[in-house]
């Protein structure tokens, strides 16, 4: 799978359904969930890993909204995805894969991606 910005086998072998690819799976129970739309991506190469790639990733699962990789931990990074269902179906297939020679863990966070307060 060729991804712009992702060096080609930084992935390893990596198989999308096609249902992922059209971005809509049913997940009981989590659609219309906005509050658990925000992932942690963490044990990210930070000598390799940028935003519009992470962004270009995720893409593949849905609406991306937000990427932030965290100042003082450039291992980790929060993605807000449109929705819950989204946000499942990204963890769902990127949750252990390789990225940059790393396993990636994908878990949902407590955290929310806010624009700062004026």
């Amino acid at each position: 799978l060729p991804i712009s910005g992702v060096p080609a086998g930084a992935l390893g072998p990596l198989t999308i359904s096609t249902s992922a690819m059209a971005g809509r799976m049913a997940m009981p129970g989590m659609s219309g969930m906005p509050g658990h739309s925000v992932l942690l991506v963490s044990n990210l190469n930070p000598d390799a890993i940028t935003p519009q790639g992470l962004f270009i990733l995720f893409g593949v699962y849905g609406d991306v909204h937000r990427v932030k990789i965290l100042f003082n931990k450039k291992e980790n990074a929060l993605v807000q995805m449109a929705d819950a269902t989204q946000a499942q179906l990204a963890m769902s297939h990127l949750n252990g894969q390789r990225l940059h020679g790393r396993v990636l863990r994908v878990t949902l966070s407590k955290h929310h991606i806010g624009r700062a307060h004026v």
